[in-house]
């Protein structure tokens, strides 16, 4: 983006433009990965709590899931927007992975800021189409496990082929959701 900059023009006579940075970083998008896990009540709560805390702020962000039967909440300024949006995670479901919107989220995704993923299994296909997407932007991502539980062999294994990918991954128990998304502000 750019405009005149008059006071120079006024000054030598030759046209001068003044060009600003996209404001990169500001804005967030919570992309909830509705795919059946173990963690799945889990993965809601912490949405909603990212949700919530984000209106109070007047935080810029967007809210989508991979669930196709939801659509895209752009900007979560206000009450109305915030109730959408909890009242689409109170309906949300669990969905079978050949159901789950293949990258129809991309669009949603492109010229975004930071990419926070909400999931209970990031598997490396699934990540491969967010980074894609999302044009060299951060991706984060919170690996939701219920309780104590010990992660299975496979989400790990998941965990280990996402940190290859260059996505910053945290694993956490609806514990430490409080201060989960702290760290990722700060990063």
């Amino acid at each position: 983006m750019s405009w005149i900059h008059w006071k120079s023009f006024a000054r030598t006579q030759n046209l001068m433009t003044k060009e600003f940075e996209n404001k990169r970083g500001e804005h967030v998008t919570l992309l909830l990965d509705a795919r059946s896990s173990g963690a799945f009540e889990e993965q809601i709560r912490f949405a909603a709590s990212i949700l919530k805390e984000a209106s109070a702020r007047k935080a810029d962000l967007t809210f989508l899931t991979t669930d196709a039967a939801n659509s895209v909440i752009r900007t979560i300024s206000g009450d109305g927007q915030l109730r959408k949006a909890l009242t689409q995670l109170a309906r949300l479901q669990p969905i079978d992975e050949t159901l789950a919107k293949q990258p129809n989220y991309a669009v949603a995704l492109q010229g975004a800021g930071a990419i926070v993923v909400i999931s209970g299994n990031p598997d490396a296909l699934f990540l491969r189409a967010v980074l894609s997407a999302s044009r060299a932007q951060p991706v984060f991502c919170f690996v939701v496990k219920k309780g104590s539980e010990p992660i299975q062999g496979f989400v790990d294994q998941n965990i280990k082929a996402a940190k290859a990918l260059g996505v910053t991954v945290q694993v956490l128990t609806d514990e430490q959701f409080e201060r989960s998304f702290q760290g990722v502000a700060k990063a």
